[in-house]
């Protein structure tokens, strides 16, 4: 899925057990907790003794950094050598390096470590990707349904299984391309209603993804019955690719059979590529890529494959020969459980890690999390609360309690301020932060937020964004509507095409009573979102101040219809029929 070249994969010396059979010694080099936030698994590392967080990216070529990360720890860039470049379904390139004096995965060090900077998006502090060049000399094992990745050097294993961990269960076993610098992402067959594709492993993907063309071959497209549009994706570069959800017959890889589920589709192009199969098959199985055997192997470790959304039964959880006993496995197989809407195994792992750690701030937070969105609001702060307690500046559990405070409707106190000083001026944390202090009615703070980040990364890909942000703030709270429509034409000179953006314009041009040109930008926001509720109630609005009574009718009853609330969130901002 993504090309690169030009650099040369790293050599990492670490120490570590071994597991054998058959005479086949598996030496484990690197053995790497993995916390699932949401769909993306995560591991832990340093840059320079400061502790940060990766996106463990099967599918990135090589590791990247986000553009906040490099201003964060004012790490030196330079331009990649000609030819060098990390692509995307959603196309773009990334060009520029970082280089880290010293990066470390457990207790290990790597000197000079150069990264790919740009990497597409901040999850929860993570500050990149973790890819293959630090995974390309090595057999790789996925487990993430207990949060544990593994470099593993084999000896001697030119037949011998990799499924080691397996005495009872099913083993499947496909054929892979042979690994280089230029393809080293895992790769192979499986057969999509019967049609064969070409699949890649990509633990970098939350969710599965064929392409529009596999599909199509696979007698499935857009307007076929059962299939709905889901909107967008961005990857590396930018870029959107429309998604749509599809009713699948069957999914076939190696000897397993998945009847009657659904998948993502995309519209991306590749000349090698079908399928891409992420976090959700990965969660479902546990994964040994044995490169040198050109094998892959992985037994079904129980749940859903790819429809996460319906909740795993009790009877379809494998059971595991090894059970996590100490307070930080059963937070990452809680965690891991939260992923797959197991609610119920998820509690239980998490209450009891409580119990064996209490003063382990990471638990009480996983724990909150999980509670709140298995419907127990109340439980989820008062864990939050201890969370905090414990650590005073987790800034994920102070936005976590904030956000849950909003929504149960009690007040914020501190938490908003705290996090201002805790979030460093390049985060983009600080468009959430923005977010909040608007929910709260404090547009001027809001405003606050993205003078701050557009201060730290003037030249950055989310300008356009965080302008338009500003502008929206500055709009709903009718505050310096000139700055607003300043901010709103730059934001839309970057995204001409973005509805959003001349949806926030057409709001500032009707606070400033222009109303003609209101109606104009709502008008040109319709066209390529003709669903908006907030475009239409807004444009029923401009009519009515310009004595269109029934244009402006119309369009008001049609945003209710849409949206029952809208007309509510309207007058929350002073702006009425």
């Amino acid at each position: 899925m993504r090309r690169y070249s030009g650099l040369i994969p790293l050599t990492l010396l670490f120490a570590g057990s071994a597991h054998s059979a058959d005479g086949c010694k598996l030496l484990v080099v690197a053995d790497l907790p993995v916390t699932m936030e949401g769909l993306r698994p995560v591991v832990d590392a340093k840059i320079n003794d400061a502790d940060v967080r990766f996106v463990l990216d099967s599918g990135a070529y090589f590791s990247a950094l986000t553009d906040a990360a490099v201003v964060e720890y004012k790490l030196p860039t330079r331009l990649a050598p000609s030819g060098v470049a990390e692509m995307g379904i959603a196309g773009g390139r990334i060009t520029t390096l970082a280089t880290v004096q010293t990066f470390a995965l457990g207790t290990y060090p790597i000197h000079d470590m150069r990264f790919f900077v740009g990497a597409p998006y901040s999850l929860n502090g993570a500050v990149g990707l973790f890819g293959q060049n630090l995974m390309l000399p090595f057999d790789e094992e996925f487990d993430l349904a207990h949060g544990e990745f593994r470099l593993i050097l084999p000896k001697d294993c030119k037949s011998a299984p990799g499924a080691y961990w397996s005495s009872s269960q099913p083993v499947g076993l496909i054929d892979i391309e042979a690994p280089s610098a230029h393809n080293p992402t895992p790769g192979g067959t499986a057969y999509v209603n019967g049609v064969k594709v070409n699949v890649k492993f990509d633990t970098g993907a939350p969710v599965s993804i064929l392409s529009l063309a596999a599909a199509k071959r696979a007698g499935i497209t857009p307007e076929s019955v059962g299939v709905k549009s889901i909107g967008a994706t961005s990857g590396v570069g930018g870029g959107l690719v429309k998604q749509w959800l599809a009713p699948l017959a069957t999914f076939s890889i190696g000897d397993e059979t998945i009847k009657n589920t659904q998948v993502t589709i995309a519209d991306f192009r590749s000349d090698t590529l079908d399928m891409l199969l992420g976090d959700d098959f990965f969660l479902s199985h546990h994964v040994y890529v044995a490169k040198a055997q050109r094998k892959l192997y992985f037994t079904y470790t129980g749940g859903p494959v790819f429809r996460l959304e319906v909740p795993a039964k009790s009877s379809e959880i494998a059971a595991s020969e090894d059970q996590p006993l100490d307070a930080a496995a059963l937070m990452r197989r809680g965690v891991a459980f939260a992923a797959r809407k197991d609610f119920p195994h998820a509690l239980s792992d998490l209450s009891r890690a409580c119990e064996l750690a209490p003063n382990q701030p990471d638990n009480f937070y996983e724990l909150a999390r999980v509670q709140w969105d298995s419907g127990q609001p109340d439980l989820a702060l008062k864990n939050f609360d201890r969370a905090i307690e414990l650590k005073p500046d987790d800034v994920n559990a102070l936005f976590a309690r904030a956000r849950l405070r909003l929504k149960q409707h009690i007040e914020v106190g501190n938490d908003l301020p705290t996090m201002e000083k805790l979030t460093s001026p390049a985060d983009e944390l600080r468009f959430q932060l923005a977010d909040l202090y608007e929910a709260t009615g404090n547009y001027s703070a809001a405003v606050r937020q993205f003078d701050v980040w557009i201060s730290a990364r003037p030249n950055d890909s989310l300008v356009a964004w965080a302008l338009n942000g500003r502008c929206w703030a500055r709009a709903i709270g009718n505050l310096e509507l000139d700055q607003a429509l300043s901010d709103c034409n730059n934001a839309l000179q970057r995204q001409i095409e973005n509805a959003g953006f001349a949806d926030s314009r057409a709001l500032v041009r009707l606070r400033r009573g222009e109303f003609d040109r209101a109606i104009s930008d709502y008008d040109y926001a319709l066209e390529r979102a003709p669903k908006s509720a907030a475009s239409l109630y807004g444009r029923g609005l401009a009519k009515l101040r310009k004595g269109l009574a029934a244009g402006g009718k119309s369009d008001l009853d049609a945003a209710t219809a849409i949206d029952p609330k809208i007309a509510g969130q309207f007058a929350g901002w002073g702006l009425k029929p």
